[in-house]
């Protein structure tokens, strides 16, 4: 990793959390694994800080040296900020991005990262000692593999009631770790609507199969 490929991230001095803010917020809390496992949202009027196909990558805190996080931004998820104790890693290269973020998050890093770890009361690691990391060169065909099975996207076919499941099972067969993990947040938001409307004795216009 080169020193123009890996920056830290910075909390906007005027941000604040509210209901109707349309920024992501990004914190090593924000992620477990590989994967994204909270969406919040901020304000502010600063630039957002993250760009497509960024891997962001936990920096700071108890987790490190246990297992270690980090996870791929891209913009369909809208506009993000990703704070200070995350490193944002860039070769403006989707799947060496991804292979280097599998790599870096992947069990076999543990042991290296615990040796790179600053000794105190908070585990830390340094961009300069991430960057001192040998990241394995695997052939092409390898790496593509390593990149479709966390980040394929497959499209949505139009379902009836008959096709939906043997449709959906299909696709997830297909879909990347990323992708399903995105999902998971998507359909969470449409159950709770629709528990809501049948809480409220609402109709439901749509029929949940072409959600």
């Amino acid at each position: 990793i080169k020193d123009s490929e890996i920056t830290c991230g910075n909390t906007p001095s005027d941000y604040y959390f509210s209901n109707k803010a349309k920024h992501l917020w990004i914190t090593s809390k924000s992620i477990y694994s590989r994967n994204l496992n909270q969406i919040r949202k901020v304000a502010s009027k600063k630039t957002p800080n993250l760009k497509d196909n960024d891997i962001i990558l936990m920096s700071i805190g108890s987790g490190l040296g246990s297992i270690h996080r980090g996870t791929l931004y891209k913009t369909c998820l809208g506009t993000a900020f990703v704070n200070q104790n995350c490193y944002k890693i860039n070769t403006n290269n989707l799947i060496k991005n991804i292979n280097i973020m599998c790599f870096l998050t992947s069990p076999c890093f543990v042991p290296v990262i615990k040796n790179k770890l600053t000794k105190g009361s908070v585990p830390a690691i340094y961009s300069d000692e991430i960057k001192e990391i040998p990241i394995p060169n695997f052939p092409q065909n390898i790496q593509n593999d390593i990149s479709l099975n966390y980040y394929n996207n497959v499209a949505r076919t139009k379902n009836t009631l008959t096709t939906y499941l043997p449709n959906e099972l299909q696709r997830n067969k297909e879909l990347g770790i990323w992708q399903l993990n995105m999902e998971c947040f998507e359909l969470k938001s449409k159950i709770n609507k629709i528990v809501e409307k049948i809480v409220l004795n609402k109709k439901i216009y749509q029929p949940f199969y072409l959600i």
